[in-house]
């Protein structure tokens, strides 16, 4: 909480005077694909989002993990990982370690394959 009300504030502070700060953000639809994988040895389910820069993994529904959901955004210095859920600990775990692997290229193939899956 305390990264995104500094975000926030760094937002509003260097914006210019008189502009428009409560301008709502577009929802971030993540509808392209899924296409399935395998990460900590469970089986996830990813979904690339309208921004063309994250997916979203949502455990499968055979999963241990279920439910649970990972949202992977490319950032400058690498991917940035989240996830929330409360599936298995231990499985979810595992999947988040390899997911904190994934480069940006790999994370851009993920993208590039989950639109190529209407």
């Amino acid at each position: 909480m305390l990264v995104a009300v500094s975000a926030f504030a760094i937002a509003i502070l260097s914006g210019p005077a008189g502009q428009d700060a409560a301008a709502p953000a577009e929802p971030l639809q993540c509808t392209a694909g899924p296409v399935s994988r395998s990460f900590g040895g469970s089986d996830w389910l990813v979904y690339g989002c309208s921004d063309g820069a994250t997916v979203v993994v949502v455990s499968a529904p055979t999963s241990a993990a279920m439910p649970f959901v990972f949202t992977l955004s490319r950032r400058e210095a690498g991917v940035q990982v989240s996830g929330e859920g409360n599936g298995d600990a231990s499985v979810t775990a595992r999947a988040f370690e390899d997911l904190k692997k994934l480069s940006r290229q790999e994370l851009d193939a993920l993208i590039q394959e989950a639109e190529a899956h209407p």
